[in-house]
Order: C-alpha cells, then sequence, then structure tokens
C-alpha cells in the first residue's frame, strides 16, 4: 500500500533483517514484538502471503540461535574470560549466582526454559549446561517450556 505510515510501513524484508539480530541476542532499540507486529500488518494487506511469513520467522529463529549458540561456543567464550572480569564478572560471582538458584531448585537453563528465553538456553547449552537435571519437583528444563523448538533442543535422549 502506498503511503503506508509508522511501524507497519516496515517492509517485510526490512522486519525480517532486524529480527535476526534480536533473536541472535544483539541488543536493538526496537522492541522485537513490535517488529513482529509490523510484519504481521504487511502480511495482512497481502504483501506476503502467512504460509510464508511463519516459515520466514521460523528461519529467523534457526539461524539466529545457531549463530549465537556457534558464537558462544567460540570465539564469545575467550572474550567473557577476558572481558568479563573487567566489568565484574567473575568466576567466584558466576559461581555464587548459581550456587544461589540451584538451592531454589532451579537452574539457570530451567529458568530460561521456562521464559521463553530461546537464546539465553542456547547460550546455556553451548557452555555445558546439563539439560537432564531436575529441580525439586522433578523437571526438566524441556519440562517447564512452552515453545516446541526450544523443547526439543532441551530434550535428552
Amino acid at each position: 500500500m502506498t503511503g503506508t505510515v509508522g511501524a507497519a510501513g516496515v517492509g517485510v524484508a526490512v522486519g525480517l533483517a532486524l529480527m535476526l539480530p534480536m533473536e541472535a541476542g544483539i541488543p536493538i532499540p526496537i522492541p522485537s514484538d513490535l517488529v513482529m507486529l509490523a510484519v504481521g500488518a504487511r502480511i495482512g494487506a497481502g504483501d506476503l502471503p502467512l504460509w510464508a511469513g511463519v516459515v520466514l520467522f521460523e528461519v529467523v529463529a534457526v539461524v539466529a540461535t545457531t549463530t549465537l549458540f556457534l558464537l558462544a561456543r567460540g570465539p564469545g567464550y575467550g572474550l567473557i574470560r577476558r572481558v568479563g572480569p573487567r566489568v565484574g564478572l567473575t568466576a567466584a560471582r558466576l559461581s555464587r549466582a548459581t550456587d544461589a538458584i540451584e538451592r531454589r531448585g532451579r537452574t539457570a537453563l530451567m529458568i530460561a526454559a521456562e521464559g521463553g528465553r530461546s537464546e539465553i538456553a542456547t547460550l546455556l547449552l553451548a557452555r555445558g549446561a546439563d539439560p537432564s537435571l531436575k529441580d525439586k519437583a522433578g523437571k526438566r528444563a524441556a519440562d517447564l517450556t512452552s515453545l516446541s523448538l526450544l523443547r526439543e533442543r532441551l530434550t535428552v535422549p
């Protein structure tokens, strides 16, 4: 539609291009929900079929979380080890936080899964978080998420 103004004026390609770094954990000062709504408005206007929009959103999610996983597994870990202590992210501090969470019965992976934070769960898995651990109620991280893609990633064979 010509002359569209505001959030709905965001093109599908621009919206998906914005979603990719957002899903990979790069802070973009535009809420991802707003971008998704804008792309949805373009789909509603007939610029793209609904099925194609759903497929593209899934592709963005898979590509972004895979990128996050690979970066966290490789160069991201080295960067955190070098820069982390300079900003107060020491091994002792991380250990204290982890211990406090585990005393309450949930690991960081469980908390990320329950909150639907697939990018954080991916990062934790990349760093060796154990998805087979159970909380005090006997639930694993996979049992706590409502996101099917995340549940598949967390399911222990």
